[in-house]
């Protein structure tokens, strides 16, 4: 670039059986380099921000983090009635929230996610007609996150909705009864659970 601005760079190798790679790549001070082993490793995604390779001919052994395991019950607003059905969406909140993946939880409330060790956002969405739920209404009602859930080793995260009933009357200016209403209901705000 003719004005000095350092112009945006992406690309990836892949290292052989016994883990060595190599590749060229102008000298720079800041990369992010992010290594995303097979599915079956024991070692997960893992990302290394400000890589400096300003230096010419770099050596890096680049080390890919330990699995562990985030996994809990998700309750519905009562703390003891399992939710089934719900989407929980999982963000790196120490890589700028990247979306790492998401998953639904099974017949008795029960989630499991591998990550590695890092600080995590979870999203839940709580679909309509999803099993136990299908009282809830919308297309995704009560979705709310557990914000900065820091994870050193396996976690348990039980997470209980905040889920509440509202119900009244559509009525007229009167106070008369106006029926076959559709009520819309948004936020722009999502509800925050505290990480256990």
């Amino acid at each position: 670039n003719p004005n000095g601005a350092v112009q945006q760079f992406s690309g990836s190798v892949i290292s052989d059986a016994s883990g060595n790679y190599s590749f060229n790549i102008a000298a720079y001070s800041d990369y992010t380099f992010t290594l995303t082993p097979p599915v079956s490793a024991a070692v997960g995604v893992t990302q290394l921000q400000s890589i400096d390779l300003s230096i010419s001919d770099n050596a890096k052994d680049l080390a890919l983090l330990q699995k562990i395991t985030l996994s809990g019950t998700v309750y519905l607003a009562d703390g003891v009635t399992a939710a089934s059905g719900v989407r929980i969406k999982v963000f790196d909140n120490s890589s700028y929230g990247v979306y790492l993946g998401d998953v639904t939880t099974d017949s008795t409330g029960v989630y499991s996610f591998s990550v590695t060790p890092g600080t995590y956002g979870l999203y839940l969405g709580v679909l309509y007609n999803s099993g136990s739920n299908a009282e809830l209404i919308g297309s995704y009602v009560s979705y709310a996150q557990v914000d900065n859930l820091i994870l050193t080793t396996d976690h348990v995260e039980d997470i209980t909705l905040p889920i509440v009933n509202i119900s009244g009357r559509t009525v007229d200016s009167n106070g008369v009864p106006v029926g076959n209403v559709t009520v819309d209901v948004s936020s722009a705000n999502l509800p925050r659970i505290n990480p256990n």
